[in-house]
């Protein structure tokens, strides 16, 4: 996608700079076609796809369903890290080739997972990354071959060790969600492209949607306390693999990028456990149903890529570097005349209504958005302390227990938490009873709850014990700014606690203030 965006104080802020990694040669060991004509041998370095995999069965597989395939030259003189190949998909309802790259991670893990997704994209630049392989699957929700089009990633394996082990949730992580949807909207004939014979007589594979586990365990069983502590708090889970945590951490610093790719994950389903005994196959039923599940994801990728209507260029131009929005009349006072050029502030009416915010994501088409309010803090958060959103995840409460809804729960920003944790303690220095600024994690709901409700507030902080604040807004904000096409918006909630849970208290004017404070430290350090 091609975008524009003037350079002014907040480009250091959002820009994520990596110091080059340190690589031996890969080879791929195959015997690739003459190089056509546009391929990166002819000075062009962008592609529209690429697509990476894990080991050599998922590499091999989806080299075999191309079209063509070409050796390129790796731009800058560097070496082959992870075995890239040029290839080409034709498609017959449009004029030129589809042009991708496939790496090959050639190691499992979460590390692995992450190297190869940011390398191969600042590399070749693609407009869409795939990461696209095999995995376990859990029925009811998939069988063996099913592909799965991931909706959320959790990488479970983040938690507190005492007594057992408690994950978090902070590592949650989302693709693309129109390219998600496409996905799994997706209708074609691929089941029949599928080469490898299937190993037993089940009829053909399906596509299905499903939360994916991620983490640097080998999941042999699942009858373990380890195991059964984290589906237990993650339901829905549809399949488990070891590349997509570290993989999609790797989208989220690339996505502080204007020209970030957009993001995908497939996965063939090569292995369920047994029903009775909770075991997964033996080496040998395994390795037929990797080869099996690695074609079937091959097929469904390149079919899918065939089949879809690649967007037009879309040309943006951001206006302003910063959008900040409150609902409170005491922050804007504070914040209003104390700004700086590239640097919007808007009062906001409605909550319930984000037309009021879409008119001025339209008009002054930001780089960032900054929601700067005041909140009901929990656990241990007292008045005046500041929370800037590490985490958002919203909830609703049906009178008796907790709909947490974790699967949908939304990263901020990692620059703007980045930006704000470097003030962490700088900005309420007093000699006694300092105010807490830090990166944690707010709860939301469209109905906040009763403060004195201790059942309810215990319920929300016992689903997430890292909640640190309860609001009625951020989640819906930063769940509109991922849905809105064509500009990537970066976004953090700055809340300030008015009151805490289970105290009468309430100091709305010191809120405001410190969550207004905030936010002018934090452009003030970015513009120094």
């Amino acid at each position: 996608m091609i975008r524009k965006t003037r350079v002014a104080w907040l480009h250091g802020l959002l820009i994520i700079a990596f110091t080059p990694l340190v690589t031996l040669s890969g080879c791929n060991g195959r015997a690739p076609d003459a190089i056509p004509a546009g391929s990166a041998e002819h000075g062009v370095e962008r592609y529209d796809v690429a697509i990476v995999t894990v080991i050599a069965a998922e590499y091999e597989a989806m080299l075999a369903h191309m079209d063509r395939t070409f050796a390129v030259d790796v731009p800058g003189g560097r070496s082959n890290t992870f075995a890239w190949i040029g290839a080409e998909i034709d498609r017959p309802n449009a004029g030129a080739p589809l042009r991708v790259i496939v790496a090959l991670a050639g190691e499992a893990g979460t590390t692995s997972g992450a190297l190869a997704v940011i390398e191969t994209a600042r590399t070749w630049q693609p407009d869409m990354l795939v990461l696209a392989g095999i995995a376990g699957g859990l029925e009811p929700h998939v069988r063996r071959g099913d592909v799965v089009v991931t909706s959320a990633v959790w990488g479970y394996e983040y938690g507190a060790i005492a007594a057992n082990f408690t994950p978090r949730y902070d590592w949650i992580f989302h693709p693309g969600p129109a390219l998600a949807a496409e996905a799994v909207a997706y209708r074609g004939a691929w089941q029949d492209d599928i080469r490898v014979e299937r190993p037993d007589e089940a009829g053909a594979p399906t596509q299905v949607s499903g939360i994916t586990a991620s983490g640097n365990k080998v999941i042999e069983t699942l009858d373990s306390a380890y195991v059964e502590g984290v589906f237990g708090a993650m339901p829905g889970i549809a399949s488990i693999e070891m590349e997509a945590a570290g993989s999609f951490a790797a989208v989220d610093v690339l996505s502080e990028d204007v020209d970030a790719p957009r993001f995908l994950m497939l996965r063939g389903i090569s292995d369920v456990p047994n029903p009775k005994s909770g075991l997964f196959g033996d080496k040998k039923d395994r390795e037929r149903w990797k080869r099996y599940a690695s074609d079937s994801v091959a097929a469904f990728t390149v079919g899918f890529l065939r089949d879809r209507q690649l967007e037009s260029p879309v040309e943006t131009e951001t206006i302003t570097d910063l959008l900040i929005i409150t609902y409170n009349d005491l922050v804007f006072e504070a914040l209003d005349g104390s700004l700086v050029a590239g640097v919007a502030l808007r009062r906001l009416q409605n909550k319930r209504d984000l037309q009021d915010l879409e008119r001025s994501l339209s008009e002054l088409r930001p780089k960032a958005v900054l929601l700067v309010d005041t909140a009901l803090g929990i656990g241990s958060t007292s008045i005046g302390d500041v929370i800037a959103s590490r985490l958002i995840w919203p909830y609703e409460f049906n009178g008796q227990a907790i709909d947490a809804r974790m699967e949908t729960a939304l990263r901020s920003s990692r620059a703007l938490v980045a930006a704000a944790q470097a003030i962490e303690g700088s900005a309420f220095q007093r000699e006694e009873g300092a105010n807490i600024l830090k990166a944690s994690t707010i709860a939301a709901s469209e109905t906040l709850p009763d403060w004195s409700d201790e059942a309810t507030i215990n319920a929300v902080g016992g689903q997430n014990p890292r909640t640190a604040m309860i609001d009625d807004e951020s989640w819906a904000i930063a769940n509109h700014l991922v849905g809105r096409a064509g500009q990537r918006t970066a976004f953090m909630s700055i809340q300030a606690a008015q009151g805490v849970a289970g105290s009468p208290d309430v100091d709305t004017e010191t809120a405001a203030k410190n969550a207004a404070h905030v936010a002018i430290e934090l452009i003030r350090s970015r513009g120094e």
